[in-house]
């Protein structure tokens, strides 16, 4: 509990059953600090009341609202509403004002008992953006519960497919898949959009694909290379409005897990997950030199960051990297040396001058 200053407004600060308070109150640091004893003398007698604002409800209420947010705005929805089905359980009956980080540390460590850490992490990620959203939509006035926890620790999965893995995964497909697998490895979109994606966003003469929303709501324009260009220009229309459908039925291809994973036991490959095909398309990019700046646009990545996730060099791509110095002339390997000791690289940069001692 104390008092600060941001700007020319002294504020206090203070804890209310659990709950930690901020308020600006003035810009004389004596007025502040008498606001802040008042506070103190309310709290210990009982008559302290915590102010709401006039929108302020109960968390199930609220999800309501935030659940309409969603169906708008994210093509993957249906999981993130799972997954607030499961905030509501345990938060539901709650005012907004009234949740704690205890209360989400609570939440957590139970959660954990049954889901792995991923899974619970994921759960808290979306808590986070919606008291976010709260705070934007005037719903809820204080600090985010979510901000001081911590989440689990996770073990970043890196699958990347060979050149002959992902030839063998494209032989090993069925005629339905064949095409999906070549779309997914040749313009790293996501399974979603792949599968939703209608012959009306295919672009022939400008050579793009049109995703109308992506997964964070947005929309973007992803090239075509040849291959794809090709593969698409051949595709029977079977009189459907979507470009993958059925193969026997103009009716649209909900879903191709099964065949999938039929494809990659045939093909001998293992651990490998359909969205692992966007990672190969990423990492194939930053190793034949483009940019990360376009590689997030193509991908549709809203900061780089996540980008950066996404492409990983592989081993052989990083003994290229050193073994540039050798052939661009960066060093050299000198003759043995006559003590012996086997020091016998030799950088060519021009170093200072030493200066005398």
């Amino acid at each position: 509990m104390g008092i600060y200053q941001r700007g020319q407004i002294w504020w206090i600060d203070y804890y209310y059953k659990g709950r930690r308070l901020r308020e600006p109150v003035s810009t004389s640091r004596q007025e502040a600090a008498a606001a802040l004893k008042s506070r103190r003398g309310d709290i210990v007698k009982g008559r302290f009341e915590l102010k709401r604002e006039a929108k302020d409800c109960r968390f199930a209420e609220f999800a309501v609202a935030y659940a309409k947010h969603l169906k708008s705005t994210r093509s993957g929805w249906k999981k993130e509403l799972s997954r607030l089905k499961n905030l509501v359980r345990c938060f539901g009956s709650k005012m907004l004002g009234d949740i704690t980080m205890y209360d989400v540390e609570c939440f957590k460590a139970e959660r954990k008992k049954n889901m792995a850490g991923a899974t619970v992490n994921r759960e808290l990620a979306l808590l986070k953006t919606m008291y976010n959203k709260a705070s934007q939509w005037n719903f809820f006035r204080g600090e985010n519960p979510v901000r001081g926890v911590k989440f689990f620790p996770e073990r970043q999965k890196e699958r990347i497919l060979s050149d002959e893995e992902a030839q063998q995964l494209v032989k090993a497909s069925t005629k339905s898949l064949k095409p999906v697998v070549i779309v997914a490895l040749n313009t790293g979109m996501r399974i979603s959009e792949i599968l939703g994606l209608r012959w009306e966003n295919v672009d022939f003469a400008r050579r793009f694909l049109f995703i109308e929303r992506s997964k964070n709501g947005r929309s973007r324009k992803v090239p075509m290379n040849s291959e794809v260009l090709k593969m698409l220009t051949g595709l029977p229309r079977n009189g459907s409005e979507v470009v993958f459908s059925k193969e026997r039925s103009s009716g649209p291809l909900r879903s191709v897990r099964t065949a999938f994973l039929n494809a990659l036991r045939k093909a001998k490959i293992s651990n490998v997950r359909f969205h692992d095909l966007r990672h190969t398309f990423a990492t194939n990019l930053v190793m034949n030199g483009v940019d990360l700046v376009t590689v997030k646009e193509i991908l549709g990545h809203s900061e780089i960051a996540m980008t950066v996730r996404y492409s990983h060099p592989s081993d052989s791509r990083k003994m290229d990297a050193v073994e540039r110095l050798v052939t661009q002339g960066k060093t050299r390997l000198d003759a043995p040396s006559s003590g012996g000791d086997g020091h016998n690289l030799v950088t060519t940069a021009v170093l200072p001058e030493s200066r005398s001692l």
